[in-house]
């Protein structure tokens, strides 16, 4: 089993100003999408946990820094972004870098995956085991529904 390397939290005002951040560049660059049915932040972030690692994690993770991890439930004919950086190629969903916020340290890593799979209960029972909350106010995983909080 691989041993977790050790992170120095940020505090908590670092962690509103990031969040201050999360926020504009979530409405600045997906709340007009119309193509995106909900947007969900997940992980550490939601924990205020977010830090910076004793050492670069390597070039699977390639950085040094904690995620920002999103879930973009997307329908037919979303249009991923050229900037973005696929990260992962999945069965029912796509992993990808969509950028960095404060200063470029903290990636913005997102989920993204078809509502017509929010159906498949396959789909859905692989999705919530990986950490995805799939079965939305049923999930056993945290998160929070950020064009909701908008409304």
């Amino acid at each position: 089993m691989e041993k977790k390397v050790k992170k120095q939290i940020f505090s908590i005002n670092y962690h509103k100003k990031i969040s201050n951040k999360l926020k504009k560049y979530l409405n600045k660059n997906f709340l007009t999408d119309k193509k995106i049915e909900k947007i969900l932040i997940t992980g550490s972030f939601l924990k205020n946990k977010l830090g910076k690692y004793e050492k670069y994690l390597g070039k699977k993770y390639d950085r040094t820094y904690s995620d920002i991890d999103l879930v973009l439930i997307v329908k037919n004919g979303f249009v991923i972004r050229k900037r973005w950086k696929l990260l992962a190629k999945r069965p029912y969903y796509k992993v990808y870098r969509l950028g960095y916020l404060v200063e470029k340290k903290i990636p913005v890593e997102a989920v993204i995956l078809n509502k017509r799979f929010l159906k498949n209960k396959k789909a859905v029972a692989l999705c919530e085991k990986k950490g995805i909350p799939m079965k939305l106010e049923k999930s056993r995983i945290n998160y929070v529904d950020f064009l909701k909080e908008q409304s």
